[in-house]
């Protein structure tokens, strides 16, 4: 993860805003385990169909 710091001044007030951005490589990391929480999903639901649930 990769933090990018904003200064802003509104009307005299200076704000800080830190947000966390994730990086290419944190990407592709976070897409795995999505695809992966998807996939246990279907399963899931595939056997509890099987069950008759």
């Amino acid at each position: 993860m990769e933090t990018i710091v904003i200064e802003k001044e509104i009307g005299g007030t200076l704000f800080i805003i830190e947000s966390i951005v994730p990086t290419k490589a944190d990407e592709k990391v976070i897409k795995e385990k999505v695809k992966k929480l998807i996939q246990n999903n279907i399963e899931t639901t595939k056997k509890m169909a099987d069950k008759g649930a």
